[in-house]
């Protein structure tokens, strides 16, 4: 009885010593790890495809890779469709070339004896009698032995009248399933029908599980299934009980060993049916893997595997990777320093980034949290939801990457985001002065910076300064009063539906009407009760976009009515001097003035962020967070940009030089050729001239003195176009219904508060 009281007295007190221990971890931030059975050591395989080849797929057996793709003869400026094997050291390649130049590959599929099936297309065309225009397309289905001599053939537009064909697939018996057009067919491997039966409709996809039965998904009302396949019957069978969601994964064969091969952003998982999760097999950024998903993925065995990828470089040169992995053990993944950096999802160069900042730092190491991952049938906001309470309850991943600026903005004032005011200004690196003074306004808060954006394009509205005189800027009263002064004819915006104009007006204003930090709406003001009001004016999108509507759709008469003042204000977003060259010169064919959406102060035009970068106020790592985050704002990233304005006034001057130069190219002999832009208009063409350096200049101050970020919430458009609706259907008055929506707004800041 003693030693049962001193034990139980020990857990006690081991209890009373956890429990605190508990709590305050709970509090704090979660220090961030990498899952050590993800690791895998890539090694790129040294297959050397002829010049000219570009594979953009494969499939892998035992002892070698059957790929597919085309070869161009730059000499000639044609085209082939290629395909053949090649083992994984890069020994005894088989090259084989479709004659046709008009040939494509669609599908491949290899059988277990090295026999090849192909499915492409193939065009005819004939110009030789202009009167009598020949254009046909031939679809075949065909098999060919490991040397690439042709055994089979059948061609499937004769055979089922189907210009496609929507799968194929060599089983174990060595008969071929083929799905094209309406039918389900079943072939012998000299590609005479077994038996077919004809279907209505079908969207899936056909796979083999490891022990051979066949496996058919289908979207559902409820979600994505997967159901057993009856051969026989060509008829689903039961369905297949699977514990989680596949909506957001990649699915395929899983070779003998699987079932499945499931993919993500961020890794390869396998599943056997029946378990109750997927078992994440190789993590990309954890094993320093640039790809952005697989093409092809072969399971040699518990330690190996094969993957092809496409990787484009800065140079967007294509090149075909194939590499063998092979699985790290856990205890000699060396051990470092982990941040995490969370985003919505993953693009490839934030990912390659990272690989390339893991493999530099012998200290530390960065994984990625992509939270798309959460997002399921039922609920494809979930990963929004969770990223957004991370953040709200302090366990924001160290680094954040944001799509959306509201996931930055609406949590600064709480504290949750590091002031990155000292690290910008006083970091040797970057050019402090350089960067857009409206960008660092924007992205600040109480005077200090919370994010980095690196580049961002502009959302407002454009009209002729003939017609729009002097205004820069228009208050919803000054708006309106235009409105009603246009000659008959006239019109504000072509084509505008109630749905869209309600999100152009919050989005690019939104301060006017939310004010998160503080936790206020301001939806019952004269301005917003204005508001409604225009929007009464305007048809919901099912209104408008009849079949009536397209089927007497003016394209000319669309093309011309900016410049015959027909329409004033066109929607315009600034991302490419060139094109607003085309704005400019060609739809109003002439100068032009940026005034924006109607607001209470300042122009009523925004910044869209392409991204944005912040730093969590609670990570234990922010310097080295920061080394991460600052690349955005250097000199090499900037330079890189090829799309949207830079963050750096430098970068955008440099690009800005292009529009005010006539485009040109270059011959075989390397000698410059100008010509001229052109527009058309009516059907007639218009000469298109560069731009001046003085509207450069304009256009740079105008981007200048754009300093508000947009934001949409699709929660709160939705309260207002539910709410609303007794207004637009003359049941209550815009200020009833203005109450209510002010009500029903600030109940849903207060709660994410």
């Amino acid at each position: 009885m003693k030693s049962l009281r001193r034990m139980a007295l020990c857990l006690v007190l081991i209890f009373a010593m956890i429990l605190p221990l508990a709590a305050c971890q709970k509090k704090g931030k979660q220090t961030a790890t990498i899952d050590k059975n993800t690791v895998y050591k890539e090694e790129v395989l040294n297959i050397q495809f002829p010049a000219g080849y570009n594979v953009y797929n494969c499939y892998f057996t035992a002892d070698k890779a059957f790929y597919y793709g085309y070869i161009y003869n730059e000499t000639e400026g044609s085209s082939n469709s290629v395909w053949g094997s090649v083992n994984y050291d890069g020994t005894a390649m088989v090259t084989n070339k479709i004659d046709s130049q008009s040939a494509w590959i669609e599908r491949m599929d290899v059988a277990e004896d090295g026999s090849v099936y192909l499915v492409y297309q193939e065009s005819i065309e004939d110009y030789s009698d202009p009167e009598n225009y020949v254009y046909e397309t031939n679809y075949y289905l065909k098999r060919y032995d490991a040397s690439g001599a042709e055994k089979a053939a059948l061609n499937i537009k004769d055979k089922y009248q189907a210009d496609w064909a929507r799968d194929i697939k060599v089983l174990n018996d060595g008969t071929v399933l083929l799905v094209t057009g309406d039918k389900f067919v079943l072939l012998d491997k000299d590609l005479k029908e077994i038996r077919s039966k004809a279907y209505e409709t079908f969207d899936g996809s056909f796979y083999s599980t490891k022990d051979g039965s066949m496996v058919v998904s289908a979207w559902e009302e409820d979600g994505y299934k997967l159901f057993r396949f009856d051969l026989n019957k060509f008829e689903r069978g039961e369905e297949i009980t699977v514990p989680f969601s596949m909506a957001n994964m990649g699915i395929r064969e899983g070779g003998k060993k699987y079932d499945f091969v499931l993919t993500d952003s961020t890794q390869i998982y396998v599943y056997n049916i029946g378990d109750t999760e997927p078992r994440a097999l190789l993590n990309y950024v954890n094993s320093d893997v640039i790809a952005s998903g697989f093409n092809s993925i072969y399971i040699a065995d518990d330690t190996t595997l094969y993957g092809f990828y496409n990787y484009y470089d800065e140079s967007d040169s294509n090149s075909a990777i194939f590499a063998k992995y092979t699985k790290v053990a856990p205890e000699d993944v060396v051990d470092k320093k982990v941040l995490s950096l969370g985003c919505l999802w993953v693009d490839s160069d934030v990912k390659k980034r990272v690989i390339d900042f893991n493999k530099s730092n012998s200290e530390y190491r960065i994984t990625i949290k992509d939270y798309s991952q959460y997002n399921t049938e039922e609920d494809w906001n979930a990963g929004t939801n969770k990223f957004n309470s991370d953040v709200a309850s302090g366990q924001a991943p160290d680094i954040v990457v944001a799509n959306d600026p509201s996931i930055i903005h609406n949590y600064i004032s709480k504290g949750l985001f590091a002031d990155l005011t000292d690290y910008i200004k006083n970091d040797s690196d970057i050019n402090f002065d350089d960067i857009f003074p409206n960008l660092i306004k924007a992205s600040s808060y109480n005077d200090k910076i919370y994010e980095v954006v690196p580049s961002f394009t502009i959302s407002t509205v454009a009209g002729k300064k003939s017609v729009l005189g002097d205004r820069k800027s228009w208050t919803m009263e000054e708006f309106l009063q235009f409105k009603n002064s246009l000659q008959s004819g006239m019109s504000m915006f072509a084509d505008a539906t109630r749905e869209n104009m309600l999100n152009n007006f919050l989005s690019v204003n939104v301060s006017d009407y939310m004010d998160f930090s503080k936790g206020k709406c301001y939806f019952d003001t004269p301005e917003f009760i204005s508001l409604l009001g225009y929007l009464k004016e305007f048809p919901k999108a099912e209104e408008m976009y009849t079949d009536d509507y397209w089927e007497n759709y003016d394209y000319e008469s669309a093309e011309s009515a900016y410049r015959e003042n027909k329409v004033v204000l066109s929607p315009t977003a600034i991302y490419d001097l060139r094109e607003i060259k085309y704005l400019i010169r060609g739809t109003f064919g002439e100068e032009v003035t940026f005034i924006g959406y109607p607001c209470k102060e300042g122009n009523g035009s925004s910044i869209n962020p392409m991204s944005s970068y912040a730093i969590s106020s609670k990570s234990p790592y922010k310097d080295v967070a920061w080394e991460f985050v600052k690349y955005y704002y250097s000199t090499e990233y900037q330079d890189k940009l090829s799309w949207g304005i830079p963050a750096s006034m430098t970068q955008f001057d440099k690009n800005a030089k292009a529009a005010t130069e006539k485009p040109y190219y270059y011959d075989e002999n390397n000698e410059k050729f100008e010509y001229d832009d052109t527009y058309y208009i009516n059907g007639q063409e218009v000469v298109i001239d560069p731009l001046s350096e003085a509207e450069i200049a304009s256009i740079k101050e105008f981007v200048k003195s754009v300093d508000r970020i947009s934001s949409y919430n699709s929660e709160i458009e939705n309260i207002i176009t539910e709410d609303a609706e007794p207004f637009f259907a003359g049941q209550k008055s815009a200020e009833e219904v203005a109450k209510v929506i002010q009500s029903r707004v600030n109940i849903y800041i207060n709660e994410r508060q």
